[in-house]
């Protein structure tokens, strides 16, 4: 059964949630969840945690964007109803602060890399993110760069809409063909949908 993936056609303008100027200067109500050894924020857990600094959007925000630390999503209230009236239980919808219009949303589904990761011999360093197990930070167990694998993508078979959690770095959105034929009838703009991205386990 093949899967879509769902992410942000732009990445311009440049929007912080968590930090303020860079990606390592860290809004001091998020600094429960920063690690001092490896400098990363758990943006995972800080999401979940609550928006609590009120970021600069800008006038004319699509209605799905991904911000530039930690790869958080940014979604409208277009976003929000699209998937309510398709099921409310697959997503969170965390209030922006000053931003009624306005949330950062997570999958209610995360599947999570296994703690032991292969690393596939067709990927090269010279190509992107890179680790070995020992790039595991040993305070927060995070991993700050993660090298790619075909055996992560695949997607358990009763899957509507989930992430996949790549570290501290990123989140890659996976929906069902039906899932994403539905947000692709929204209309929402920002919003791209790549078919046929996932797959699932062979039986």
């Amino acid at each position: 059964m093949p899967f879509d993936q769902i992410y942000a056609k732009e990445l311009r303008p440049i929007i912080l949630i968590f930090t303020k100027t860079n990606w390592f200067d860290i809004h001091e109500c998020y600094q429960p969840y920063f690690c001092n050894k490896c400098k990363r924020i758990d943006w995972l857990k800080a999401t979940q945690g609550g928006i609590l600094a009120p970021p600069i959007l800008p006038l004319n925000m699509p209605d799905f964007f991904q911000t530039s630390d930690r790869r958080t999503f940014v979604v409208s209230r277009n976003v929000k109803k699209a998937f309510e009236t398709y099921d409310k239980t697959i997503a969170q919808f965390f209030p922006i602060p000053r931003y009624k219009d306005h949330f950062v949303f997570l999958p209610t589904q995360l599947l999570m890399p296994p703690v032991k990761i292969p690393i596939s011999e067709e990927w090269i360093p010279e190509n992107g993110p890179w680790r070995t197990e020992d790039s595991q930070c040993k305070l927060c167990k995070n991993f700050p760069d993660l090298c790619f694998n075909r055996e992560w993508y695949m997607v358990p078979d009763d899957v509507v809409f989930a992430g996949i959690i790549i570290g501290v770095k990123s989140m890659s959105l996976v929906a069902s063909r039906e899932f994403s034929e539905h947000l692709r009838k929204a209309k929402l703009t920002g919003l791209t949908i790549a078919k046929n991205a996932f797959a699932n386990p062979k039986k």
